[in-house]
């Protein structure tokens, strides 16, 4: 499962406070003999651990659960990434029902609709672990006892998988959902609400305005882990009614059109990636109840308005990397025709746009940015006049009148690999490090970076990321 609960095997030496006078616990005088098996009672920094987190956790010295395997009981005998003891990380850590839920317990078999994998037939209507259905059109009927459909392999369906007003969790095992028909993949309305979990979403031929998942009405969607791509439309759209979305460490890419179209509902985009799509931009948004866009990196876009546009709706975006967009055309970073709306704590760079155009945003009535890095747009404008840019980092002469803005240099450690860790994150060297003051705006609602690392140091670095 691709899980966030990746298993984590830290080798550490670990020493009781017996015997150790000095006052790193873990380091010894020569010929002192510390118990390495001893737990409860360890010394992180000044605080020594107890039960419920007896272990010190040496990278952030911190009390926690556990750092490895063995130090967790046999109830609960895996530990995560995130220090905690839980009964499943993989799918194969649950012997019955072969499904690890995200919060780190194994569901029932009894609870589980089964399709896809080897054994996969159109035969099997029941969708039980030992007879998976091979279609999501027999998957979504499950019995009243069925909480969750597991999706093993790739599913091929000759017709899109239609969840009209179902409460529906999906979680996927290398799964895939496809479709020969030419045009929805997924197609989530009425009053449904469904959570996807470690599903790849692949398109295929779009057909009218059919995009590869489609979300109407007054349903309401979280995806988690989801990746949608290759559609000969828009990768995700919401055309009707109040629809809800959110995406928590997903990606949409390589889509003939836009990554994410909204025309009608609410959107969050947290912790995600949004690359080379087409269409009108990465993120197209119209007459939108809100549009959050927060910690995620829009790149690579090459529609006609870039990474971001949004039209007549509320809007916040923070914290994001927004780098790479556009071509010959009106916009490359951002196009922002709403007066009611945040752009802060961003890195905006190396955008693209036509001569006239305005390649790092272009606001149509007063838009606030703050707290950001803006650099390496290329047009002869690369901000519009009515954006209000104030607290940020400019490289192009002369700097923007607003209050704190600065000129300098944001050195980058990479601006073309977006799989590098180091994509558009600063050098320890960078004129934006610890420029922005606990006073300066919006301090309380951005405490961590793009990355989740403490904004802690007593100053703020502008832009996306905070170095660490």
């Amino acid at each position: 499962m691709l899980g966030k609960h990746g298993l984590v095997f830290v080798s550490l030496l670990v020493l009781a406070m017996s015997g150790c006078k000095e006052p790193n616990p873990y380091r010894c005088p020569d010929g002192e003999k510390c118990d390495p098996d001893v737990r409860d009672g360890e010394q992180c920094g000044d605080i020594k651990c107890k039960a419920p987190t007896p272990v010190c956790e040496t990278g952030t010295i911190t009390c926690v659960e556990c750092v490895e395997k063995g130090d967790c009981a046999a109830a609960r005998p895996n530990c995560t990434a995130q220090h905690e003891c839980v009964e499943c990380i993989t799918h194969d850590d649950c012997m019955e029902s072969k499904l690890c839920l995200d919060g780190g317990t194994c569901a029932a078999s009894e609870e589980v609709t089964y399709v896809g994998g080897p054994n996969a037939s159109t035969t099997n209507k029941s969708c039980l672990i030992d007879a998976p259905c091979a279609d999501m059109k027999d998957a979504l009927y499950p019995t009243a006892l069925r909480r969750y459909i597991k999706v093993t392999g790739l599913v091929t369906s000759v017709d899109k998988a239609d969840i009209n007003s179902k409460k529906v969790i999906i979680y996927g095992d290398q799964g895939a959902l496809a479709s020969s028909y030419p045009g929805r993949v997924l197609f989530i309305h009425g009053t449904s609400d469904v959570t996807l979990f470690d599903l790849d979403i692949q398109g295929n031929a779009g057909t009218g305005s059919e995009n590869c998942v489609d979300i109407e009405t007054t349903s309401s969607v979280v995806m988690m882990r989801v990746n949608v791509h290759n559609h000969a439309l828009a990768g995700i759209g919401m055309n009707y009614g109040t629809p809800k979305l959110v995406m928590i460490d997903s990606t949409v890419h390589d889509n003939t059109l836009e990554g994410v179209k909204v025309a009608a509902g609410t959107l969050e985009v947290r912790h995600s990636s949004i690359y080379a799509n087409k269409g009108t931009a990465g993120v197209s948004a119209m007459n939108t109840a809100m549009v959050t866009i927060d910690s995620s990196t829009i790149t690579g876009n090459t529609g006609s308005k870039g990474g971001v546009s949004i039209d007549t709706s509320p809007f916040v975006v923070r914290n994001s990397i927004i780098t790479n967009n556009g071509t010959a055309s009106t916009t490359g970073g951002l196009a922002l025709s709403s007066t009611n709306g945040v752009v802060d704590f961003c890195t905006i760079a190396n955008n693209i746009s036509a001569a006239g155009g305005n390649a790092g945003v272009s606001c149509t009535g007063t838009i606030n940015i703050s707290n950001s890095i803006l650099t390496g747009n290329n047009s002869t404008v690369p901000i519009a006049a009515s954006c209000i840019v104030t607290n940020s980092l400019w490289t192009t002469l002369p700097a923007p009148p607003g209050a704190g803005n600065i000129m300098g240099d944001p050195m980058f450690l990479n601006t073309t690999d977006r799989l590098n860790p180091g994509f558009f994150r600063i050098k320890g060297a960078s004129d934006a490090r610890n420029k922005i003051g606990l006073s300066s705006p919006s301090p309380a609602n951005v405490t961590d970076d793009i990355d989740g690392q403490p904004r802690d140091d007593g100053m703020r670095d502008m832009g996306a990321d905070e170095y660490k």
